[in-house]
């Protein structure tokens, strides 16, 4: 029986919120005018948000995220939780980030990068036909989004091993206008070897693709234990080995996007006091 499984999720034990040390001060101030050469003091949200934007340039997420929590302005919210429901899913903790994309409005997202995400934090919490749904309103933002193509290749692929049924056309259609759109990501690739080895159980004729599938997915770097036990033995998988094997491909990157321009974090500093 094939091995189809998502990767484990682990629950991220998140830090207890501090207390804004902005929060709480008494008393009267009074205004006292001074001539000074110095920089104008930062307010305490945009040093929330400016050390936010340096903590995700370091890829530092949980500080990241420790920050953007801490941001409090309703004009700004659902930029910030976008962000945090990224943060979110570097951290694995994928039901948190869930209800942040979602509150973030997917449905105003242009780009349908929400969307996708939400999607893949569906799909790595096993709700697969809540993924599809998800992939699909990406899809319907952006129609180029090869990534979105390939993750709901692989959620209907899911679904039909969970239920011991064929795989579906359109999985092959969403994987295949991936392939269309993208032809040097190693790990689509494999993707698509791997959906079609699953069609091959109901109908053998796939199995010149997956062949196809699987060699490029081999030349672009993929290493060949990744294959180990999907394949009949008469599958022929040594022949597809590539003489001179190249280089290994990178680490496999999470399937979340990162978010688009219309929540850069610089232009939500100006809208902040």
């Amino acid at each position: 029986q094939l091995e189809f499984n998502q990767p484990e999720t682990k629950a991220e034990t998140l830090p207890m919120e501090e207390p804004n040390p902005a929060a709480g001060i008494a008393g009267d101030l009074v205004a006292v005018e001074t001539v000074s050469d110095a920089e104008p003091e930062l307010s305490p949200e945009r040093q929330l948000l400016t050390a936010a934007i340096l903590n995700l340039e370091e890829q530092e997420y949980l500080s990241a995220w420790t920050n953007l929590r801490k941001l409090s302005q309703p004009n700004i919210e659902h930029e910030v939780d976008a962000w945090i429901g990224y943060c979110l899913t570097q951290l694995e903790n994928l039901g948190q980030a869930q209800y942040h994309f979602e509150r973030a409005q997917p449905e105003l997202d242009g780009s349908g990068i929400l969307w996708h995400n939400i999607g893949c934090c569906q799909s790595q919490l096993s709700k697969h036909h809540l993924a599809v749904e998800s992939y699909s309103n990406a899809l319907k933002c952006n129609p180029y989004c090869y990534q979105s193509y390939q993750q709901s290749a692989l959620a209907k692929t899911r679904l039909a091993m969970r239920d011991g049924t064929a795989l579906p056309v359109d999985a092959l259609d969403d994987i295949e206008s991936a392939l269309a759109l993208a032809s040097d990501d190693p790990y689509l690739f494999y993707d698509a070897a791997r959906i079609y080895a699953y069609g091959m159980t109901s109908n053998p004729e796939l199995a010149d693709q997956c062949r196809r599938h699987t060699r490029r997915s081999l030349e672009l770097g993929i290493s060949t234990t990744s294959f180990k036990g999907l394949f009949p033995t008469d599958f022929g998988f040594q022949g597809l080995v590539p003489t001179d094997l190249p280089e290994s491909a990178p680490a496999r990157k999470t399937a979340a996007l990162f978010l688009p321009p219309p929540f850069d974090l610089h232009e939500v500093m100006k809208e902040l006091p």
